[in-house]
């Protein structure tokens, strides 16, 4: 008798058994259903929300660009200089940096125990270059500007008549896109 070699069906198989999950079949379609799954069913809802993508996304270039010469003018504040020093100092070693702007030798880390520039500093190990924090700040402004926009448009495709919601979603975009707070914050 010959030893015949049974084979499973690849759907019967765990995934961590014996294949991965990137593995299994059917992978690139859901990718690309859920990416269809994202944002407002209704057409002209979801046309204003990739339009409202699109904006952001520009609204994104012309932070990164203000930034840039801001930080090429030297017109940023003592803020940014204490927190821009401390990332360099921790980013090229000193665990512990001491910040000589408002009280001369204080450790950073008291400065209301912000640990979040630690992480951060290994952007400054990949990237030691200037503007990268003013960057890295617009990038998630944009960010959370991206969540505001899907919540809206979330909120207002359940509202019935479709021009309440085309209306809402709209001045919800404009209103995004003008707000003051936003650029002064960068």
């Amino acid at each position: 008798m010959s030893a015949q070699k049974i084979e499973t069906p690849r759907s019967s198989v765990v995934p961590g058994e014996h294949e991965h999950v990137i593995d299994r079949p059917g992978l690139p379609e859901r990718i690309k259903n859920r990416v269809r799954g994202l944002g407002p069913r209704d057409p002209w809802l979801r046309r204003l929300w990739l339009v409202g993508l699109g904006l952001l996304g520009v609204q994104l270039l012309a932070m990164v660009i203000w930034s840039t010469i801001l930080w090429s003018h030297f017109s940023l504040t003592q803020d940014y200089s204490m927190y821009h020093q401390a990332w360099w100092l921790i980013s090229h070693g000193d665990l512990d940096p001491k910040i000589y702007f408002f009280v001369v030798g204080h450790p950073f880390w008291q400065n209301n125990f912000e640990l979040l520039m630690w992480p951060l500093a290994i952007l400054g190990v990949i990237f030691p270059h200037g503007p990268v924090l003013l960057i890295l700040q617009d990038t998630c402004l944009f960010g959370a500007e991206v969540v505001a926009w899907a919540w809206m448009a979330e909120a207002t495709s359940s509202i019935r008549s479709h021009c309440a919601q085309r209306l809402l979603c709209a001045t919800g975009l404009v209103l995004l896109l003008g707000n003051p707070w936003a650029w002064t914050a960068i």
